[in-house]
Formats: C-alpha cells, structure tokens, sequence
C-alpha cells in the first residue's frame, strides 16, 4: 500500500535512552505506517526528570536538537527536562516547546499533509495550535486509562476538550474509551482503530511447549490496577495442591515485594517466578513456553499484551476490563469479573483442564484483525478521507 500522505507525528510519551520502551505502542504504529509506504516523521520533547540529572546526564542533555533517522524514520529530538511534566503547568511547557520544535521542522523539511497526534495531553493540545499556525489537519488518538479511571482534573479537562473540539478526527483504541472520553468530544464520534501486533515478531511457537509443567503466564507493570494479588490468590486456591502447575510474571513496578511476599505467605512461591522487565524478544520467549496467557487488571484501554498471545497461538484468560471486551471472545479466551478471586480460580482450572484451543485458529484471528496491513489499512482511510475533505473545492 503505497500513501500520498506525509504524516507528522507528535508522540506524548516515546521511547528515549532513559525510557526504553515508553511510548513503545505508538513507535510500533509509526513503523508499521513506515513499512506500509506512508511517509511519516516523528517530532518530540523529551521531558526527563530532574531526578535522573547528574554531570553525566546533563552532557547528553541540555535542551539540544538532534535529527537522525530512527529504523528508518526521520526523528527530530529535542533533549530537554521538565520537572513539572506531571503538572497542568508542566504540560503546557512541554506543548511550547513542542510547537516551537515543530517549527524547526518544518523550516527544514517543509509542511507536513497531516499531524497525527497521540494522547490529548499533551501532544493533542500542542497539535490544536500547530494546525491553526500552519492550516494543516489534525488527528488524534488517545491511549491514557486516566479518562476510564476518573483521574482528569478540571483544569486538564478544558485543555482535552480544547484538543478534540478542533482535531479533524478522534481515535480511540477500543469502544470502552470511546466511552470513557465521550463528555470531552462535543458530540464528536470518535472511531475506534485497535492497536497493532507483529505478527511476522509475535509467531507461533518454534517448538510446541512440553504438557508439563502447564505455565500461565501474565505481563504488566507491577501495581494495583494490574490486578496481580487477585491473581496469586486465585491461582493458590486453584492449584495449591497441583505443583506442576506455574504462574510466570513479567513486568516490574512498586509491588513486587509485596507480590513476592505474598507468594510465600501463600505457601507457592516455588511455582511462582517473577521474570522482571523483559525486552521484545523476552516476551516473546515467555509467551513462547507458557499455556495460557492472563489479565487481571481492574481497568485496561485496550490490552496489546493478549493480541501478542494470540498472535502466538496461546489462548488467553482476562477480566471484563474495558477495552480486551473488544479482543476476547468465547473462541479465544475466558471472561472472568474484575476482582473476583473465584471466578478467576474457576477459569484458571478449567483452562488447564481442558484448553481445547486451536493454536492457529488463534493466530489466524489476531492476524485477521490486529496485523499491520489491517491496522495501517484503517489509518491510511482515514488519513485519506480527511484530506480529501480539506482539499475539495467545497471546503
């Protein structure tokens, strides 16, 4: 599929050398756009935080601007620090200088067709400005859980509401934050565009994974919202007795010793191992080994980790969270309640009993609607039809 667009992409989070895999869901969307012939650029602040200043730090980072090709996409940097960036003033600083950063770049390479924006704070507000400078559209998708978790001040209300009402198009990732968003819309319909998996990274197994031990395998970062001492508990109570059975977690955060704690207050912290942050290619290897992979979150945008399992052929088990109520089915996986430790213990066991899951019919649902040419298909149509609009003489 080759594009005609030329898209200018504003990140609020992506990854930088501090934070490898911040951001990761919209680097793997820009590089899928990449991969699909549309032409797209990357423009960031990188906002560290003071906490992370020392001499040494402060020698690759004093407010520099730095361009390079980044696999293959032209990145422009600036290597700032933002000790408000939590902030509503924060914020608004990092979105000055986004726009001034924009500027360079269109100096040096001209005016984008398109500025795709991802999250309404900041980089959405930033955008609305941008636009208006410039006269070009703009789009954006938003990622955050904190519209879903009630966690968006008055303040920061004004300025969402600010980037949606002006913005050409509004995506969500899943109907649940469609939902979430909509008093922020203004009547605006948004449209739901999942995320990707790489499915020719995330493949079915080399070697299909011994009977024995049967592994459940869950990946998130270690707090509450993940759900994971619903799932210890229910995994104790389903297996306490069964010690060929094992639960691997990946994924750091503050509760691992409280989660670690609890394994052997439980009495299985020899069937429990804690794997840590892992790189691409370690979950890949983790869900690769394991059975069946498991969310227990409380509240989850969307759920990338179980389009990843099915794209490896694993069925999966996930709580009615938000948005994995747009990925799980009966064919796929189980539906369990948020918080319920018995209706967890029930799914856990019946799926080590009887599975009964066709490793290829999973990936061939994950690849039907969650690959690159899908996911970059809907994007490249709403792209286009937004710049037919603006280009027709009606306009």
């Amino acid at each position: 599929m080759t594009s005609p667009e030329r898209v200018l992409v504003l990140p609020s989070s992506y990854m930088h050398s501090a934070q490898p895999i911040a951001g990761i869901f919209v680097a793997r969307q820009v590089h899928m756009l990449k991969r699909g012939g549309t032409h797209v650029d990357v423009v960031y602040v990188e906002p560290r935080s003071l906490r992370q200043l020392s001499f040494y730090a402060m020698r690759e980072t004093h407010f520099q601007i730095v361009t390079g090709k980044e696999i293959d996409v032209l990145t422009v940097r600036l290597k700032g620090w933002n000790p408000m960036l939590r902030t509503t003033l924060g914020g608004l600083a990092w979105g000055v200088f986004t726009k001034r950063l924009v500027d360079t770049y269109v100096a040096r390479f001209g005016l984008p067709n398109l500025i795709h924006a991802h999250n309404a704070l900041w980089a959405g507000y930033a955008a609305s400005g941008i636009a208006n400078k410039y006269g070009v559209p703009y789009v954006v998708t938003e990622h955050s859980s904190a519209y879903g978790l009630n966690m968006v001040n008055r303040t920061d209300a004004y300025y969402t509401r600010t980037a949606f009402s002006k913005a050409d198009c509004v995506m969500t990732v899943s109907r649940s934050q469609a939902d979430s968003v909509a008093s922020y819309l203004g009547g605006k319909q948004p449209v739901v565009v999942p995320n990707v998996v790489d499915t020719g990274f995330f493949t079915l197994p080399p070697v299909e994974p011994p009977r024995r031990p049967f592994v459940f395998l869950a990946i998130a970062n270690l707090i509450t919202n993940k759900g994971f001492h619903l799932l210890i508990q229910a995994f104790a109570k389903a297996f306490d007795t069964e010690t060929d059975v094992a639960l691997e977690i990946g994924g750091d955060g503050p509760q691992r010793r409280e989660l670690e704690a609890l394994s052997k207050q439980l009495n299985i912290q020899n069937q429990v191992r804690f794997l840590g942050q892992l790189p691409p290619e370690g979950v890949r290897s983790a869900l690769w080994r394991a059975h069946t992979l498991v969310v227990s979150s409380y509240f989850e945008t969307f759920g990338v980790v179980l389009i990843e399992a099915l794209a490896t052929g694993l069925p999966v088990i996930s709580t009615r969270c938000g948005g994995p109520e747009d990925i799980v089915t009966p064919d796929v996986g189980i539906f369990v309640l948020p918080g319920d430790v018995e209706d967890m213990a029930r799914a856990l066991k019946q799926m080590w009993s009887n599975p009964g899951f066709s490793r290829q019919h999973l990936r061939d649902y994950a690849v039907s609607r969650y690959s690159e040419p899908v996911v970059a298909q809907a994007l490249h149509e709403i792209y286009s039809s937004i710049l037919r609009r603006r280009n027709s003489p009606e306009s």
